[in-house]
């Protein structure tokens, strides 16, 4: 009998607490904690780099990306910080999301990279379109 009162001396009591909650609860506290680390993860990124504020800039971060650089893309979701925080939130889901399936598939360094980049810029034009934003007109060059 004593053997069993000290089976569970080393395990930390609260993440006995966790596993005995509603699996509903438990996915909740999983969320919240993947928002708190993001958050965290996102002033210290804005704090280093700076926010992008406008669709433009993001665009011309996105077109100016290295191919095998899926750190600087994910920095540039979180300095995402538009007016609108569901267009801010639809933006950092559809990059964050690519940067997943990327990471999942080991696309990096194929040239399917380039595609999925392509197609995550014409997602963000999308949904700029679907929040009304209006791109300036690229300047051609003169010769």
């Amino acid at each position: 009998m004593i053997e069993q009162s000290n089976k569970y001396s080393g395990i930390n009591i609260e993440i006995l607490k966790i596993a005995n909650y509603k699996s509903e609860a438990l996915d909740e506290f999983i969320e919240q904690f993947k928002q708190f680390r993001d958050n965290i993860k996102q002033e210290e990124i804005t704090q280093k780099y700076g926010k992008i504020e406008d669709t433009q800039t993001l665009l011309e971060e996105l077109n100016n990306l290295n191919e095998y650089d899926l750190d600087t893309l994910e920095n540039i979701a979180y300095r995402i910080e538009m007016d609108c925080r569901s267009y801010t939130s639809e933006l950092k889901d559809c990059i964050l999301d690519d940067i997943e399936v990327i990471r999942f598939n080991n696309l990096e360094k194929t040239s399917k990279f380039n595609v999925i980049l392509d197609e995550m810029i014409q997602q963000i034009k999308s949904i700029a379109e679907d929040y009304g934003v209006k791109f300036e007109e690229e300047k051609e060059l003169e010769t």
